[in-house]
């Protein structure tokens, strides 16, 4: 469908050099073990192949999507169904030489679609206003006109239903991408939880393989001292040499308190 000689390189491409001096990524890569883990330079034949691919999936889905609103009209439902079409990440497609959706939260990344109809409410439009997906919930609930004392307790987000009938309002001046503390906050809540019902306790740090050592190593010391009996260590996204796998479990073993047992798969 797409060529991939057709395919033009982000004007970012060669960008990957910088990468081992970055302010944050830089400590890790002079970590050999590691390197393989957190990057991997493309070549600008491997670049045109996957970005044409990626283009073809994007078409397929446009395609399906078109066939599900279609069925909506047909049906006679259109007129009372609200659509959301997202997505949880994007994919870098070789800006600053990298492929797939990190290690770091480039624009690539970042910057999703968002496209919502609400009939009577939402015409043809596009605001360039800052939005999280952590928007989501609290929108959908208020435009159902579901009360804010219905509403989860704790949930965050800003209702942005304003733009859906002004493109021009603003939401907010920044958007926050990552809060580390939080996911600290939340191991002690779980962990504690789980303690009060079970001596025998799992804990198992999703994606482990793409974390910074220092804090997984502080993730799972939060979850020992919160009451976990065991840990896991896993490779979720097969990411990861054996080399740089070793290397973290190793470090992990030698950081948790004797007596903890340490899984891995």
């Amino acid at each position: 469908m797409y060529k991939p000689e057709d395919i033009e390189l982000p004007s970012s491409f060669q960008d990957i050099k910088n990468l081992y001096n970055h302010q944050y990524l830089g400590k890790h890569l002079k970590n050999p073990p590691f390197k393989k883990a957190f990057i991997r330079e493309s070549t600008e034949e491997e670049v045109r192949k996957l970005t044409a691919l990626t283009y073809a999936a994007i078409s397929y889905v446009d395609s399906s999507i078109g066939e599900i609103l279609a069925s909506l009209e047909k049906q006679g439902y259109s007129e009372n169904t609200m659509v959301i079409f997202t997505s949880d990440h994007g994919d870098l497609m070789g800006d600053h030489g990298l492929l797939f959706k990190g290690p770091c939260p480039f624009n690539g990344v970042l910057n999703i679609p968002l496209i919502w109809k609400v009939p009577g409410l939402t015409k043809p439009s596009v605001s360039n206003a800052l939005v999280s997906t952590i928007d989501l919930p609290k929108t959908i609930l208020n435009l159902l006109n579901i009360k804010e004392r219905h509403h989860p307790p704790g949930m965050q987000g800003y209702d942005i239903s304003i733009l859906l009938d002004d493109p021009n309002k603003k939401i907010r001046d920044c958007v926050l991408i990552e809060n580390d503390e939080e996911v600290i906050e939340e191991i002690q809540k779980h962990v504690s939880y789980a303690k009060e019902h079970y001596s025998t306790i799992l804990f198992s740090a999703e994606d482990a393989t793409r974390s910074d050592l220092d804090y997984l190593i502080k993730a799972n010391l939060t979850a020992i001292e919160s009451g976990a009996t065991r840990i896991n260590v896993p490779d979720t996204v097969g990411t990861i040499s054996p080399k740089a796998y070793g290397y973290m479990i190793n470090n992990v073993y030698k950081a948790i308190p004797k007596g903890i047992r340490i899984a891995v798969h």
